[in-house]
This record gives C-alpha cells, structure tokens and sequence, in this order.
C-alpha cells in the first residue's frame, strides 16, 4: 500500500509485503539495522543494511537476501531512492520500520514491516537422481548452451562463433580455467580445486564477472551433489569452499558477487538455481524452462551459472561411472570423451 504522508516532508510509507528467512534474521532487531541506499536498477534496489546487501523487487520468487513490495510501490521507489541515502531501523509499539532519508536527514520513506509473509528459506536441494539423472541433465543443458553460442565465454560458441579477438581470447582463458577445475576434481584435492576456482573469481566483465557465476552455478551444484554422496567432496568440503570463494571475491571482485556467493555459502541459493537442480532428473520441458528460466538472468550470468552447473555434472558423468556412447562438449566446442 502506497500512502503520502505529511505534505512538507512528501514522505511516503512503503509496505513489504514478503520477505526470505535470511532477510528477517538480518533485519532482527530491527532497531539496529543501519546503512545507506547502494544501488538501483530496473529491476532492483539494493540496500546495505549491517554490511551484507539487501535486494528490493517486485516480482517474485523469493530469493536469499530479498523483499518484494507492490509494482506501484516499486516504481515510486525507484523514483526516491538515490544511492547513498541514510537507512535506520525503528520499532514503535505495532510498527516496525526502516526509515530512508536524504542527506538532510529528513525522513522521505518509511519501509513498514508488520504485516508481511517471511518465505521458506531457499536451501541446496538434494539431488534428484543417480548418475544415470547427471548424464541425461549433461546431454540437455548441453544441447542448451550449443543453441545460446557466444551467450557465455564458457559456453560452446554459436555455429560461426565470434570474431572479436577479445572474446576469442577470454575463451582460451576459460578453456584453461576449465582443464584446471577437472585436473582438482580428478585429484580429489579441495585446496586444489579452491585454488583453481580462486583464478576465476573476477574473471571477465560486470556486475557478477563470468568466472564467479561459473564458481557459483558448479559449486551449487557440487552442494547439491554432495547432498546425496556423489560429489568427490563432502558437503562440509563445498561449503568451506564456497565460503573461501566468497571472501576471495570480496577482496578481487565485485560486492554483488561476493553477497551471493556468501549467501551460497550459508546454504542458500537462486530460487531458479534451485529449480535447475530439482528438475535436473527430467530431460523434458520442465528441465527446459527451468533453463529458459536461468538464462533471462541478468545479461550473461545466468548462462554462465549453468555452464557451472554443466561442467560439475559433466566431472560426475566422467568419473569412475562415465556413460558410454555419451560426450562432453569443453568451454570452446571441443568434443571429448574424457578429457
């Protein structure tokens, strides 16, 4: 619900209407939650509250770390909020609030939190299946990424791939990346593998680099396996790991992808990753969507989450259990058995 209040001020109270479990906790108490408006987008506004981000949408599903308010109550918003503005939280008898104000300090927004719905937490998923389920999953997100061509520098390219000597350039690093991530999970060495993924952290350009999608779609996926007994890893493993990955990235990459990978970290994840992972025993048109899904994610990172999530199972499928008559196509298009 949208309402003014007081004429001189042109404050107007904003109510959340859902929020994730990771969003409470952060916000409890509320009357020490403190920060500044970071950024705003199209489709986002992100607040810094007690040093982690907090997303703002309008559409759903949940995810980690995110609150949805009506559609007119998002683009007001977005109409008010200008990054840097102060954010403190209050608590009145029946009113929980975060007040945003501009650099005057005069109050132009009130965020009310008493009436909304906390969402399940969003957490890993088991896997859903054995091998047999990786290796139809590898064949369909295979086929996936072939069709989407120069979407991903990990992905295969499109039929007549790029000639931009900068893309071709960046594949041949992430061919490399690639053989590197293989070489550690055919080691069964964590730090090894914590080694290689930290050479992907901030790899490539912005808001979340290429190579830390990457980090983030095969160690969710890696989780997932790990859930179930088929990673080379333990799911106390991946989680260090991921925690690792999480504070390599706040140092050398960007804070969108550190938040995320943090909250990977604490178990949670992307509803659509989640999704991806659910559906991965399906090789029909739920697994697709789910993929049509992903991939809408920002310009390219929701394709280079899925050639993470590509290239954990396609390691699952090449272990000591590979599938014959099935192959692998490496970032850059090379057909391989095993490689």
């Amino acid at each position: 619900m949208l309402t003014a209040n007081g004429a001189t001020m042109n404050r107007i109270e904003i109510s959340v209407q859902e929020m994730d479990e990771a969003a409470r906790q952060l916000l409890e108490p509320i009357e020490r939650a403190s920060g500044y408006v970071h950024s705003s987008f199209e489709r986002t506004i992100n607040l810094k509250i007690n040093g982690k981000l907090l997303a703002i949408h309008s559409r759903g599903p949940v995810g980690p770390m995110t609150c949805l308010v009506g559609q007119n109550d998002f683009q007001e918003l977005c109409k008010r909020c200008r990054p840097g503005m102060e954010i403190a939280g209050s608590e009145l008898p029946g009113c929980r609030r975060l007040v945003i104000s501009d650099i005057q300090g005069q109050a132009l927004i009130w965020l009310t939190l008493d009436r909304i719905i906390v969402a399940p937490p969003c957490r890993i998923p088991p896997f859903p299946g054995q091998y047999d389920a990786a290796a139809r999953a590898v064949q369909v997100i295979e086929s996936y990424l072939k069709r989407s061509g120069d979407s991903s520098i990990f992905a295969p390219p499109g039929p007549a791939g790029s000639d931009d000597i900068l893309v071709r350039l960046l594949r041949r690093r992430a061919r490399k990346m690639v053989r590197g991530i293989k070489s550690a999970f055919r080691a069964s060495s964590s730090a090894l593998l914590g080694w290689q993924l930290q050479t992907a952290v901030g790899f490539g350009p912005g808001l979340t680099p290429a190579g830390d999608d990457l980090c983030y779609g095969l160690l969710a996926s890696e989780g997932s396996l790990s859930l179930i007994g088929r990673s080379k890893f333990t799911r106390f493993q991946i989680q260090d790991l991921t925690r690792r990955i999480a504070s390599c990235a706040r140092a050398n990459s960007t804070e969108f992808s550190a938040s995320f990978l943090e909250q990977l970290g604490e178990g949670y994840l992307f509803p659509v990753v989640k999704e991806v992972l659910e559906r991965a025993a399906d090789s029909g048109e739920l697994l697709k969507e789910s993929l049509e899904r992903l991939s809408e994610c920002g310009h390219s990172s929701g394709f280079d989450m899925l050639a993470g999530i590509h290239l954990s199972l396609s390691i699952l499928k090449e272990g000591d259990h590979a599938f014959p008559g099935l192959i692998t196509i490496q970032a850059g298009g090379h057909n391989n058995a095993n490689s």
